[in-house]
């Protein structure tokens, strides 16, 4: 979603795929960061992400919003 939004925006190609997180029942989850940001921290939100999602906690929050 996020490309299609920054066309839309006039932002063409200013968007860069570093690291989708792990899919959802709903479809993918985006994070906005800084192409500089080290690839460490994004193997930490990634495995933080996964966890929440193993507890169900992305479930519940997901839910809260429909």
């Amino acid at each position: 979603m996020g490309p299609y939004r920054a066309l839309r925006a006039g932002q063409r190609g200013s968007i860069k795929a570093v690291l989708t997180l792990a899919a959802g029942k709903d479809g993918e989850m985006w994070l906005g960061c800084n192409p500089q940001l080290d690839r460490a921290i994004l193997s930490k939100l990634d495995a933080a992400v996964r966890q929440l999602q193993k507890r169900g906690a992305v479930e519940r929050i997901s839910a809260a919003y429909r």
